[in-house]
């Protein structure tokens, strides 16, 4: 509860009258006059709203992962900031939700080229790049680490270290329960001691075997 301190009242917590109180960590005392807005249901709030409900709705049993990929608790606040400019499609009310425009990583290490996914089987895909190593600042032994997201199922699958830049390519096996099911899939790079990482890439896979 917000509360200021006054030598004539004591201490005042809260909303008094138009006016709101609050003390800062550092101890300093605010006083904000509330105005309620005209009209707290606009469509335009109510837009935001949903695209938020939306957005939660699709990555919940993702959010662990991203405390993973962005290597801290803050990572779920920046994919959701991401997903409310980039990953909601449509307008009010029918909004949709595009996983390519979903990130699972983040950072400035160079990502690869000319990516392609292909299933294999039932239970796993092959993965392929231009290794683009040999340009000044790309490191060949960069680590490739994917990324699999099952939204009917709602499980998700996190792939650490399956292959080096300079390999060019990689196999992944997935659950065989998740025949015939969505799969969504994404590619990110660590780069030396520090673990730096390359913004995720999405990659469109060819069910066709």
């Amino acid at each position: 509860m917000a509360r200021i301190k006054s030598f004539a009242f004591g201490t005042i917590s809260g909303r008094l009258g138009d006016t709101v109180s609050a003390v800062m960590k550092d101890g300093t005392n605010i006083i904000k006059v509330y105005r309620q807005a005209s009209n707290p249901n606009t469509e335009k709030q109510q837009a935001q709203r949903l695209k938020f409900g939306l957005i939660n709705k699709e990555i919940k049993y993702m959010r662990e992962l991203f405390k993973i990929t962005f290597g801290s608790t803050s990572g779920v606040n920046r994919v959701v900031s991401v997903a409310m400019r980039n990953a909601v499609k449509g307008t009010f009310p029918d909004f949709t939700f595009d996983y390519s425009e979903l990130i699972v990583a983040e950072g400035s290490v160079t990502p690869v080229e000319q990516l392609k996914a292909v299933r294999l089987s039932p239970s796993s895909l092959e993965l392929t790049w231009v290794d683009t190593s040999e340009f000044i600042g790309i490191s060949p032994l960069d680590k490739i680490c994917i990324v699999l997201a099952n939204p009917t199922k709602q499980e998700a699958l996190l792939k650490k270290e399956v292959s080096t830049r300079n390999a060019g390519r990689c196999e992944v096996v997935y659950p065989p329960e998740w025949d015939g099911d969505a799969i969504h899939c994404w590619i990110y790079l660590v780069s030396g001691p520090s673990h730096k990482t390359s913004k995720s890439q999405y990659v469109s896979l060819d069910t066709s075997l």
